[in-house]
């Protein structure tokens, strides 16, 4: 009986494993589909942009899947967190707002030391108050921006979860502060099916290089620092621009990197 069952088992396992292979071949086969697809999009049409400096070509998700940032710690990030924080330091900054700042791990590991508040959404927020009471923790609402002012307002891995990342820039830009840090992953730095979309990562709803993230936070603020860190996360600095007038189109000669800082 008990060998009976054991054999039981092991066919129960086998299945499992053998579900978990067919649905990754499944969407490996899709991706690869959709990269052929959109690279002939490219030979027939050129290389264009859309309104958020991403190929045309490229394959955005069109549903947004929730994604539990309270499980959030110390394996993603990291390294972003760590580079804006020397630049923080190096331009003897003192306060700073974290937009969709997740578990707060990283922003008290790297910014504990200074005046910090951090924007989220419940449960996330409720979480946050628990956990560090002592800090300033708010709900994030785009229609009713913080009135205070921040020498540093960051927003890490967010706006590659937004439907539309523009809510999102056009919120920032009303905020006051002196400069802004964004980060997403560097599209073209992850596997090859990654490149035309739509994201591997189901959470994600689009993915930008590097130059098209530069060219994209360039309509709305001034970049001065763009760096890759931990192979594919990618972070920009840039100091906002206070004329209401400033917004300029997505570069579509890709122009090369380029910043004085």
């Amino acid at each position: 009986m008990q060998e009976r069952r054991n054999v039981f088992r092991k066919a129960a396992h086998s299945l499992v494993i053998m579900k978990i292979y067919i649905r990754e071949s499944v969407k490996l086969v899709f991706h690869v589909f959709l990269s052929l697809k959109s690279g002939l999009r490219y030979f027939t049409r050129g290389m264009k942009y859309d309104k958020y400096c991403i190929k045309v070509n490229y394959y955005t998700r069109k549903k947004y899947v929730h994604f539990d940032a309270t499980k959030s710690s110390e394996e993603y990030q990291d390294k972003v967190y760590k580079g804006i924080q020397t630049f923080f330091k190096e331009n003897n900054l003192s306060s700073v707002l974290d937009i969709g700042c997740g578990s707060g791990f990283k922003l008290m590991k790297y910014f504990s030391e200074y005046e910090t508040t951090g924007l989220e959404l419940p449960p996330a927020l409720d979480e946050l108050k628990v956990n560090y009471p002592q800090r300033n923790w708010s709900e994030s609402n785009f229609n009713n921006p913080p009135q205070k002012y921040y020498d540093l307002v960051m927003s890490i891995d967010v706006i590659e979860h937004l439907l539309e990342p523009d809510v999102l820039m056009e919120f920032i830009s009303k905020l006051n502060f002196k400069y802004i840090a964004l980060g997403t992953p560097d599209r073209s730095k992850l596997p090859v099916f990654s490149k035309f979309g739509p994201p591997w990562n189901k959470h994600h709803i689009r993915e930008w290089s590097r130059q098209e993230f530069v060219n994209y936070a360039g309509k709305y603020f001034n970049v001065i620092l763009s760096e890759v860190v931990n192979g594919h996360e990618h972070f920009i600095v840039a100091e906002k621009i206070n004329s209401p007038a400033y917004k300029v189109k997505c570069d579509l000669n890709m122009t090369e990197l380029s910043f004085n800082y």
